[in-house]
């Protein structure tokens, strides 16, 4: 009963539907919704018997094997994601973006050029509104949906006329055990694609779907085949200028340019009023001459490196939360421009075994940061929060993390933000 279960809840009840809802850890519904029952495991056995549903609607993230899945399972009873239902009887057009890295700014991007080429279009899905609630008052003729991996594993009914597959790296093990299988549910969006629809990646995505025997669909654009001479014309319309936002940009585009029939070229000069997203390498201001960079968003360890690798001078790194069960050795990869690494949370640990050539420093919180660097003076060109770990572990999610690190950065002396 998140945000996309309590918006699932509000459009069957709108569709007429009697609902009950399923949360283990919530004990209460909003309260536009108290009239609609929730239920635990050990509630539900002590005041339902039987398991007696038409559907299920499941959200994003929930186990394949939890216990609400399985008794529909074993009942024949039909299972629903949140963006299945929301998507019921659609006959518009979707942009489809996954990826492990990139598909927030891609599909941001997207949605920027349709809006600026006058369509009718609304944003959704991992990002944003969720669908269902979209779908309350409508959907428009354009969909652009960013997608994970746990919103493509249980879904059927996205059919995108345009998929696009970012990239590909070790992300969300602890959820779907190994690459392979994470890798397997980012492709049941490909395996809806329409089959006149188009793909949009990288050459290094196709050769793993080649080597795992995976199809994909005819009309297939390898994003970092085009010539030099574009990306060259990228770079003089786009003002995000680092190489990750450069392939995002050139995605995004041909995305829309094979939605609507139309050039690459001709989407280029829609670039220059895009913005970029908030805790996205997100510049937020200095400290003399300390540029400092919010980028709470690298939740995992490939999205730092590409941090790392859009920054030149000394860096401070700062590093720490819930790690993935992967491996943090690569970060060793940019020695040469990282100056000291300060940690903090759950991945203190492994952050000071893995990285233990670089001059490592713990603080207990980002909260503490401040002191820190009263006693420890910033000399390094940049200042960057890129976490390459997920916010469980002491912030509700990587928004709130990034928000409460520009206005823990307010407190530093000297500090002037970008808005001044």
């Amino acid at each position: 009963m998140g945000k996309s279960g309590t918006s699932a809840v509000r459009l069957l009840k709108s569709r007429g539907h009697e609902v009950h809802a399923f949360d283990d850890l919530k004990s209460s519904m909003p309260e536009d919704l108290s009239d609609v029952p929730l239920f635990s495991k050990e509630l539900f056995s002590k005041e339902l018997t039987p398991f007696s549903y038409e559907g299920v609607v499941a959200s994003p993230g929930l186990p394949l094997d939890h216990w609400v899945l399985n008794q529909a399972r074993e009942r024949r009873i039909p299972i629903l994601s949140e963006l299945d239902l929301a998507l019921l009887g659609y006959q518009g057009k979707v942009v489809a973006v996954t990826g492990t890295n990139g598909k927030s700014t891609t599909s941001s991007l997207v949605y920027h050029l349709l809006r600026q080429l006058g369509k009718q279009v609304a944003f959704g899905g991992n990002i944003g509104t969720a669908l269902s609630e979209l779908a309350l008052s409508g959907l428009p003729d354009y969909l652009v949906l960013e997608i994970s991996s746990y919103q493509a594993q249980g879904s059927f009914l996205i059919a995108p006329s345009v998929t696009v597959f970012c990239n590909f790296s070790p992300d969300h093990l602890d959820m779907h055990g190994t690459l392979e299988e994470y890798f397997r549910a980012k492709m049941r969006l490909v395996d809806q694609t329409l089959p006149d629809g188009h793909f949009i990646t990288e050459s290094h995505v196709l050769q793993r779907m080649k080597s795992q025997g995976c199809l994909y669909p005819k009309n297939t654009s390898v994003s970092d085949q085009l010539e030099a001479s574009f990306y060259d014309k990228i770079r003089s319309f786009f003002h995000l200028k680092e190489p990750h936002n450069i392939k995002n940009a050139a995605q995004a585009i041909l995305a829309v340019a094979a939605l609507l029939n139309q050039k690459p070229e001709d989407m280029l000069p829609y670039l220059s009023s895009f913005v970029g997203l908030a805790h996205r390498c997100e510049r937020v201001g200095s400290v003399g001459h300390t540029s400092v960079i919010n980028d709470s968003k690298s939740t995992n360890v490939d999205s730092t490196l590409t941090a790392l690798t859009a920054y030149s001078g000394n860096i401070l790194l700062l590093i720490g939360g819930r790690p993935k069960k992967e491996s943090m050795t690569p970060i060793l990869d940019h020695i040469h421009k990282i100056s000291r690494i300060v940690t903090f949370g759950e991945a203190s640990g492994q952050v000071k075994k893995e990285l233990s050539q670089i001059p490592i420093f713990e603080v207990s919180h980002m909260e503490d940061l401040p002191d820190f660097l009263a006693r420890h003076p910033l000399t390094e060109d940049v200042l960057l929060l890129s976490p390459a770990c997920a916010s469980f572990d002491q912030f509700k999610n990587f928004e709130e993390r990034g928000q409460r690190f520009k206005i823990i950065m307010q407190r530093l002396p000297g500090f002037i933000p970008i808005s001044g």
